[in-house]
């Protein structure tokens, strides 16, 4: 075994970062105020690489307390891509995430359609020797119509002795041939092997580098549909992708989880969402009918005088309240229920229409003696 060994990271199964990378944000000062400080060559791409490979150094320290803990890392969890970008750029360190979270900024920031690629690997100097604990992320970016792969922390050299960042350029990890990547690299979503016959997880974890598809899989369709999709759905077409993939142990099977659990739970707090939105809609018109009545006893308090209910309106404008709490019965009565309090509160709501109703056929037949002539 070499001393040296390639860096893995710190994506950790448990995480969902790596979703929706498409939709960018605006622009950074940091990342803008980065650019100048690059001396740009013919190569944009290349310029960017080595920038990143020469000026980052691998985190040890990070990877070793993340290794160790194995699990979610909360703290990194609650920081957002600028803050992450902002430290890796103070400190000049990081692991993979922000190497590849970096390349990606510059680059978009350049105009160019960026991407960052979650998905594990294999140590390139050990057969077989696959870290299922520990996740990978690196690059694909879009180069004159033609999608590309990088890997800028593999690229950046490596750590001797499980202890020391040994920095080592190595151009190997720059503008990676698909059919070279998939050795070393698999991705989550297997659009992002970028292969038109996609290998299996149980074929990469075995070395088998042979596809069972005979059809071209349309990667770069897929790619250009899954990028106009919000998080959702791009989440919902990474995880039936990567399902389609066949069997799978490990990071890949705790990716899936998470993907899964998400989406169950996003599909529960949507269902709350609407149930809320629902009834605070038919609320609003309950509440209309309540203010409606008040004025309408302190105008019949005072015999209609110095009012704005008018005694040849009274009849009519009952009607219209008694049609509007008539109709908010209905809408309560169609609105769907997931949990039991949902179904209380609804019930109550409900009931309140009903005595309205009930309030309001009470003081309809008042108007008509009142008003009989």
């Amino acid at each position: 075994m070499k001393q040296t060994i390639l860096i893995l990271c710190l994506f950790l199964s448990g995480s969902l970062w790596g979703v929706a990378q498409a939709q960018k944000q605006e622009s950074n000062p940091l990342i803008v105020k980065t650019i100048q400080k690059i001396k740009f060559e013919e190569d944009t791409i290349e310029s960017v690489f080595r920038w990143i490979t020469s000026n980052i150094k691998y985190d040890v320290k990070k990877l070793k307390k993340i290794t160790k803990t194995m699990g979610e890392n909360k703290e990194r969890a609650r920081e957002s891509l600028n803050e992450r970008l902002a430290d890796v750029l103070k400190t000049k360190k990081g692991v993979c995430q922000h190497y590849s979270e970096l390349f990606d900024a510059i680059v978009s920031e350049l105009g160019y359609t960026s991407f960052v690629v979650s998905g594990y690997t294999k140590k390139e100097d050990m057969e077989f020797d696959i870290d299922v604990s520990l996740g990978h992320a690196w690059n694909a970016i879009k180069v004159k119509g033609k999608w590309h792969l990088y890997d800028a922390t593999w690229g950046a050299g490596g750590v001797r002795n499980e202890r020391k960042f040994v920095r080592n350029y190595n151009p190997k990890w720059f503008d990676v041939k698909p059919e070279e990547m998939i050795k070393t690299h698999i991705p989550f979503d297997p659009i992002w092997q970028l292969l038109e016959l996609p290998i299996p997880y149980v074929n990469f974890d075995m070395d088998l580098l042979m596809s069972p598809y005979e059809e071209d899989y349309g990667y770069e369709a897929l790619i250009a549909e899954y990028l106009q999709k919000n998080k959702v759905e791009q989440m919902q077409g990474e995880l039936e992708r990567s399902e389609e993939m066949g069997h799978a142990e490990g990071i890949v099977k705790d990716w899936q989880k998470n993907r899964a659990t998400f989406l169950e739970n996003f599909e529960k707090f949507k269902a709350a969402s609407i149930f809320s939105l629902e009834v605070k809609r038919t609320n609003a018109i309950l509440s209309n009918i309540g203010k409606e009545l008040q004025a309408f006893y302190e105008a019949r308090k005072n015999g209609f005088k110095n009012t704005d209910w008018k005694e040849s309106e009274v009849k009519q404008r009952l009607e219209g309240l008694k049609e509007q709490a008539e109709e908010a019965l209905a809408a309560y009565k169609k609105i769907e229920t997931q949990t039991a309090d949902q179904r209380t509160l609804l019930n109550k709501n409900i009931g309140a229409a009903k005595k309205n109703i009930e309030i309001l056929e009470q003081q309809l037949e008042w108007a008509e003696l009142k008003f009989k002539n």
